[in-house]
């Protein structure tokens, strides 16, 4: 009998413990996540075709100046910040075409006489230059401004300069807003720099690159998109040659990773990085730069300037909402809430690389979980009613194991007249009740259930049988009624199909989508979710 006791405080134990032992992410990482979808690469450049005399014959070649950058967005509907510098190229084409186009005129001709080998100085390269331009008179013939953001899932969009103001070399703040045509996109938090420590540690988020002036090879191109992100703290606080503030870091940055945030642990942006120090090389003097002496512009500073543009900032976006209960859910190793939550994102966001890694690691945990942590994790009440059943059973053995004992042990007494037996029918009855009950309460619809939710408020659960369910407008034609103007007569059917479960579109007008793409047919797993239309209005849930 006490290894019968000892059998069933194991039997507890293992069951709890099982469900408790799992790894997530660090903070750190997720700081990295939260904020690594709200940044972005920018390309500022201008292209342009020369005709010049070359043997007197007319040659047309190609040129172009242009940065890249990084930037980060401040409003879902397509407000982005950066440097000014980021920017400044397209900015001077904007206000002064033909003073940029006469500089690059004069870029190309300094670059065809280093091509044949003359020696520039700072002496003699003006009277080359203009011999050069008279001896081949060079025109621009075509010309095209580049102003592309680069947002974190590939799409490209064309910006718009609403606000400028230029670098800091050149008296300004080195801030810069652009719009975008997009909306429900990632934001970040803005926090605040007037309350920075030295040695607070702080995150430089970007893209490093190459940001000197050549040829723009990537025009059209979808770039890669993995965000660099270093770590370093704040060296001091200082302040520049006009007096404004600025922070100095030990953190990794370089040409690219201008304009980009500079966040604290919590991935609020506390600055935005700007610029490094330069100093000469001691063998050919020629200017490079300083590790570990780089600069930020103070968010607070940004603060005001994103004001002056009229720009609010620090609002939720549709995809943040369901983006960070996804982390909030990672976090508290909840993965089948964290599953449902990124496909919601994805929604918002298709083919955005940091949420498919993050769903992968999601259903790497869910196909980790043992079977009794899989029931935990989707019905906590049911889990415990079965381990309480479990134990009551084996309860019920050990006293009526113990009454045999009992019985056997009483035998060397007279018998008694009346039978000492009678009160232990109630003991033997109670196992086989309570065993048939665990039966009831642990058997479950053979193919599962369909819950449908409408913005966010839920419809109905609805059993599958075999025959499936058909969902859409029409009360005719589908067992599953929707009446929204997104849902089609006949949208989808759900249905067994050779031991599994998919899901089929019905020829709908706006199409179903699962695991943020357009299907015509998906199998489903337990606790996915797809949706009726692209917005993520109509959400169905599959349990099994």
């Amino acid at each position: 009998m006490k290894r019968l006791r000892l059998f069933c405080i194991l039997l507890l134990l293992v069951a709890f413990g099982a469900m408790t032992a799992s790894e997530t992410l660090d903070k750190y990482q997720m700081m990295a996540y939260k904020v690594k979808p709200g940044v972005v690469k920018i390309l500022s450049g201008v292209v342009v075709t020369i005709q010049y005399q070359q043997n007197e014959a007319p040659v047309q070649e190609q040129s172009g100046n242009g940065a890249t950058g990084s930037g980060f967005i401040i409003n879902s509907d397509g407000y982005v910040t950066t440097n000014g510098h980021v920017v400044e190229l397209c900015y001077n084409y904007d206000q002064d075409k033909s003073k940029v186009l006469n500089q690059m005129i004069v870029n190309f001709a300094l670059q065809k006489l280093q091509q044949a080998g003359e020696q520039l100085t700072s002496q003699n390269a003006t009277a080359l230059v203009q011999k050069w331009i008279q001896e081949h008179t060079p025109q621009i013939v075509q010309d095209q401004v580049v102003k592309k953001v680069y947002i974190s899932n590939g799409d490209v969009y064309d910006y718009e300069i609403k606000k400028y103001s230029p670098s800091i070399a050149e008296g300004g703040k080195d801030i810069a807003v652009v719009k975008i045509e997009a909306h429900d996109l990632p934001v970040l938090k803005l926090g605040s720099s007037s309350d920075l420590k030295l040695q607070q540690l702080v995150f430089p988020v970007g893209y490093p690159g190459a940001a000197s002036p050549g040829p723009l090879s990537l025009l059209g191109e979808k770039t890669s998109l993995e965000v660099s992100i270093t770590r370093g703290t704040v060296s001091a606080l200082k302040v520049d040659y006009k007096g404004v503030p600025v922070i100095q870091t030990d953190a990794a940055i370089t040409h690219g990773n201008s304009g980009g945030p500079a966040c604290n642990e919590d991935g609020e942006v506390i600055g935005i990085s700007t610029f490094g120090s330069l100093a000469s090389d001691s063998y050919t003097g020629a200017p490079k730069e300083v590790a570990g002496f780089n600069f930020l512009v103070p968010i607070d500073t940004a603060k005001e300037f994103i004001d002056d543009a009229g720009v609010k900032y620090n609002l939720s976006s549709k995809f943040n909402e369901k983006y960070d209960l996804a982390l909030e859910s990672v976090w508290d190793k909840k993965w089948y809430d964290a599953k449902e939550y990124i496909g919601s994102a994805l929604i918002f966001l298709q083919n955005q690389p940091d949420l498919i890694k993050l769903r992968q690691i999601v259903e790497g945990k869910i196909s980790d979980m043992g079977w009794l942590e899989k029931q935990w994790a989707k019905n906590k009440l049911a889990v415990i009613l079965l381990v309480l059943i479990v134990f009551l059973v084996l309860l019920i053995l050990v006293v009526m194991a113990s009454s045999k004992g009992k019985k056997r042990s009483s035998t060397v007494a007279p018998l008694p007249t009346e039978p000492i037996s009678a009160p232990q029918e109630p003991v033997a009855a109670a196992p086989e009740r309570v065993v048939k009950e665990s039966a009831t309460i642990a058997e479950s619809p053979l193919f599962g259930s369909l819950t449908v939710t409408v913005n966010g408020r839920e419809l109905g659960t609805y059993q599958l049988e075999e025959k499936g369910l058909t969902i859409g407008r029409d009360p005719s034609q589908v067992q599953i009624v929707v009446q929204e103007s997104i849902v089609s007569k006949v949208h989808a059917l759900v249905l067994p199909e050779k031991e599994r479960v998919v899901v089929v579109d019905r020829g709908s007008t706006n199409g179903t989508y699962l695991r943020g793409e357009r299907i015509e047919k998906g199998v489903l797993q337990s606790g996915d979710s797809f949706t009726l239309g692209q917005h993520g209005h109509v959400v169905v849930t599959y349990l099994k």
